[in-house]
């Protein structure tokens, strides 16, 4: 009479047991700030609102300096405070899009996807970790500049004609937007996965691309390009008019869509192509 051994009733362990959900974003948050590159492009990146309007508000001062006796200079709108978020954003693109192109150059993709067997948390983790980190980020960066717009403009005769609820608005849209952004263009990372392609494409989407396309002069291209994803967003936190006619609301649903959109098309292709 045999006797099973204890261990051949054990069922044999996965090799790679799936992590948790919550571990996935922990691993991709690491990933992301244990790059000093990472660190120093946020640096940067949470910098350029609020130096940028030091720099506006140091040159309209020296306007309203020169301005004739009992003139009066002209109101800024609030919005022109934080369109500096325009030029923050070409950063911000860069550096999610380099953050997804980076796992292919380096074959720490292929590491993370023995990890976690299902492709769809590799990019849903990081485009959480991404739009958590534009939209704090942002924030701050917006809300520092608001306060150095009220510190330097309203003091020399400025008026700045921005509510306390719309400036609390632009700071929470802008972090939206910039959110946005940063997933569109980690899709496009991992979509052409080339470091180049990686760093020109987001460029192109947010600045040149709806140029050339409104430059054609044909009314179908230039209503098409008000549904960029730059163009469209851009309306809640700009003075831009956006050439398909949306508004604040409709621009941001616009650039929603473009982000889960995007961030599933670049699930569904890491997973036809088996992480390679």
């Amino acid at each position: 009479m045999t006797t099973a051994s204890p261990s051949a009733e054990r069922p044999l362990a996965a090799p790679f047991p799936r992590p948790p959900r919550l571990g996935v974003l922990r691993a991709e948050a690491i990933r992301f700030w244990s790059l000093r590159s990472n660190r120093v492009q946020m640096l940067v990146f949470a910098g350029i609102v609020p130096v940028s309007v030091l720099l506006l508000s140091l040159s309209l001062r020296s306007q309203a300096a020169e301005l004739p006796a009992g003139a009066t200079p002209p109101p800024l709108s609030g919005t022109a405070l934080v369109d500096s978020v325009l030029w923050a954003q070409l950063l911000l693109g860069v550096c999610s899009a380099r953050f997804a192109t980076a796992e292919f150059s380096t074959g720490q993709l292929g590491l993370a996807a023995l990890a976690v067997p299902r492709r769809w948390p590799l990019v849903a983790g990081k485009a959480a970790v991404l739009a958590a980190t534009a939209a704090g980020i942002g924030a701050l960066s917006v809300a520092l500049g608001l306060v150095v717009g009220w510190l330097m403009l309203p003091p020399a005769g400025i008026e700045i004609v921005l509510s306390p609820s719309r400036a609390a608005s632009l700071v929470a849209l802008s972090a939206g937007y910039l959110a946005g952004i940063a997933v569109v263009c980690l899709a496009i990372g991992y979509l052409v996965r080339n470091a180049l392609l990686g760093v020109v494409l987001p460029l192109v989407l947010l600045t040149i691309g709806p140029a050339m396309l409104e430059s054609t002069g044909l009314p179908w291209v230039i209503h098409a390009a008000g549904f960029l994803p730059s163009i469209a967003g851009r309306v809640a936190i700009s003075a831009f008019a956006n050439p398909a006619g949306l508004d604040g609301v409709a621009g941001s649903l616009v650039l929603a869509a473009w982000a889960i959109g995007s961030a599933a098309l670049a699930a569904a292709v890491l997973r036809a192509r088996d992480a390679s």
